[in-house]
């Protein structure tokens, strides 16, 4: 796919950018063209077609990547077409702004429709392959829809000379929370017969991938530098929620008005529903929402989540939910610093103290501030094991930029247009 992309991009900037331009803006016409058309090439092929980091899988990830990518591949050449154009030009800055802006951004247009339809296309072509895959599971069977072309076998009641002659018959294998023994004998079969290997992943896995690769003499070895919330990047990530939560208030205050106006005129209670969630080292403040349920709906089933059709909802509620048009007063939350746009999810003290008795792990969501979305939104549902989520939010924490806040701001709207899976 990507040299595909590497050959579309270079054929479009030939398209926009080598016709003859007007002798007056180049000093040497075909030197030039040659050089930036090889300069754009080697950047297109530096930052736009390549793996695009660890986490090239994930759903709306490679996509992303590519068109950001794509994007800022376009403004350094425009930087670099602004230089030599106006090079020796009589006419300066201005002309050259002149003809080449409408040229990129064209160009920029027609590149990113073509990267949509070939990530497509390449996801069409994937799912039509006739890939044999094999379900290794331990202790109970690997909920899949009926395929022909996916089998199912448990490590337990198989012996290995079984397991080795299913694993060569399939094109790839999926190993499913299998013990860690277990696992690792199955990777090193894998890896040593050439055959491409998923696995579930557990949560010292997660604190693995995030590591360095140092060295102790004459040992590798892996090195885990603790994250730090008063880095230059979160203290950028601050000033942005701060000045979006703003201009977002101002921009939505007609539409808080209608809401809340719907809702009076429903059942005639409260608009707002305040209730007490943990942000970053377990500080709880009060987050406030568009009341989606009846007045005192914990009084009947106490402190729980909300169900499918859950009979709590009003009708205006609802709609809320499902749009999550409900969640738009935390906006008032970012503007104060309680939570940000992006980070793990906001949890109850309750849920959480409750949870970390199991599962002690769950604390590692608390050193960053709690987000309006997150990983464990968009990659996940409301519904999504609690286990699962903290694997997303981990991800998260471990992985943190500026960019990955951005795109999962992206991934959010898809989200929203979905509609949420809580009602």
């Amino acid at each position: 796919m990507y040299r595909l992309l590497l050959l579309l991009l270079t054929i479009e900037y030939v398209l926009f950018f080598g016709l003859p331009l007007p002798l007056y803006l180049i000093k040497e016409i075909g030197v030039n063209d040659v050089l930036l058309l090889a300069g754009y090439v080697s950047l297109t092929a530096l930052i736009t077609c390549n793996s695009h980091g660890r986490m090239v899988k994930l759903k709306y990830e490679q996509e992303l990547s590519i068109i950001l990518k794509c994007i800022v591949c376009n403004i350094v050449m425009s930087i670099f077409l602004m230089a030599v154009m106006t090079t020796g030009s009589i006419y300066g800055y201005g002309a050259g702004i002149a003809l080449i802006a409408p040229r990129m951004a064209g160009m920029t247009a027609v590149q990113l429709v073509s990267i949509v339809v070939v990530c497509v296309l390449a996801k069409v072509r994937r799912e039509r392959r006739n890939t044999r895959r094999l379900y290794l599971y331990e202790n109970y069977p690997v909920e899949l829809k009926d395929n022909k072309r996916v089998e199912r076998l448990s490590v337990a009641e198989c012996s290995d000379e079984q397991i080795h002659k299913r694993i060569m018959e399939s094109d790839e294998v999926y190993l499913y929370d299998l013990s860690a023994q277990v696992r690792n004998d199955m990777m090193k079969f894998c890896f040593y017969n050439h055959k491409p290997v998923y696995f579930t992943c557990k949560l010292s896995d997660m604190e693995l991938r995030s590591a360095s690769i140092a060295q102790d003499g004459d040992k590798l070895i892996f090195y885990k530098e603790p994250s730090s919330g008063n880095s230059l990047s979160y203290r950028l990530k601050r000033f942005f929620d701060f000045v979006v939560s703003g201009i977002l208030i101002l921009i939505l205050l007609p539409l808080f008005g209608i809401i809340a106006l719907c809702i009076k005129l429903d059942d005639g209670g409260s608009v707002f529903y305040r209730q007490t969630r943990c942000t970053m080292g377990q500080r709880q403040f009060k987050i406030i929402k568009f009341r989606s349920m009846v007045p005192n709906a914990e009084q009947m089933v106490g402190v729980t989540l909300a169900g499918k059709k859950d009979a709590r909802l009003t009708r205006v509620g609802y709609v809320l939910r499902k749009t999550k048009l409900d969640e738009l007063p935390q906006l008032f939350n970012i503007l104060r610093g309680d939570m940000s746009f992006v980070g793990p999810r906001l949890e109850r003290p309750e849920l959480i103290a409750e949870t970390i008795q199991t599962v002690p792990e769950f604390m590692f969501r608390t050193t960053v501030k709690a987000g309006l979305t997150g990983y464990a939104q968009v990659h996940g549902g409301y519904h999504t094991h609690f286990l699962e989520k903290l694997k997303w939010d981990l991800m998260y924490i471990e992985n943190f930029s500026l960019l990955l806040d951005f795109k999962i701001l992206l991934m959010t709207i898809a989200v929203i247009l979905r509609g949420s899976d809580d009602v």
